[in-house]
């Protein structure tokens, strides 16, 4: 996987290559390299994205996980050119902020990786784990911080 700025190259195990970027309008598109030549791109969805990291697995499944300017964390899977999506987290808090954001394909699992940050000069912070195992979503807080703005 290559990676600039906002923008993600992956490749099958089979040698066909997918690349996604952010549009002008933050949309997520990508398009794919057969025989050669590149696709016309594509949105995956309507939605405007504030920040999206994609990975590729062994089994050449792609896993994309955006957050959005509604401050949704939303997670996204394709699987035979077919894209499926799962709200994992609205951020309800107009103090609160995802940061950072992640995805990686390890040979057991899919680790999301992403930081809650918050603007109140006293709030907590943290630096969220999550990872795929059975089907189902399992989290841990790596981090908490206390940010205290005054200092």
């Amino acid at each position: 996987m290559s990676r600039a700025s906002n923008s993600y190259l992956l490749e099958e195990s089979l040698g066909k290559q997918w690349y996604f970027t952010l549009n002008d309008q933050q949309l997520i598109e990508y398009s794919c390299k057969i025989d050669d030549a590149w696709t016309k791109s594509v949105p995956v969805d309507n939605r405007p994205i504030r920040q999206f990291s994609v990975t590729i697995d062994s089994n050449d499944t792609i896993y994309l996980l955006a957050y959005n300017s509604s401050k949704q964390l939303i997670y996204y899977e394709c699987k035979e050119d077919q894209w499926y999506q799962r709200l994992l987290l609205p951020i309800s808090s107009r103090f609160e902020n995802i940061s950072f954001l992640e995805l990686l394909s390890t040979r057991y699992h899919i680790h999301l990786f992403y930081y809650i940050e918050n603007s109140l000069k006293r709030a907590q912070e943290s630096l969220i784990h999550s990872y795929l195992k059975d089907g189902k979503w399992n989290s841990d807080v790596l981090l908490n911080f206390l940010t205290d703005l005054d200092s």
